[in-house]
């Protein structure tokens, strides 16, 4: 669940601004905005939740290198996720 619309590349990637939300507020309440702020707010504070979506506006366009490394990195996320679960 995006806090800041995915429409806005600029903090697409930001995981800030990415979090697991469950479909009542996802689908139903449109993210629930309100309680999604309390809640980046209360994990992240204030400022930085206000830097998010001043940043929204910012003009962003990744490289494909920058791309392929974020790639890499997930996948190797998950990797280690995996050798967790086990």
């Amino acid at each position: 669940m995006h806090f800041v619309p995915r429409k806005n590349h600029s903090v697409r990637w930001d995981e800030m601004n990415c979090h697991a939300g469950d479909i009542g507020c996802n689908r139903f309440l449109d993210g629930n905005l309100d309680k999604f702020q309390d809640y980046l707010i209360d994990k992240y504070g204030r400022d930085l939740v206000n830097q998010l979506i001043e940043r929204r506006h910012s003009a962003m366009k990744l490289m494909k290198w920058e791309i392929q490394e974020k790639i890499t990195m997930y996948k190797n996320r998950i990797t280690g996720l995996k050798v967790i679960a086990q």
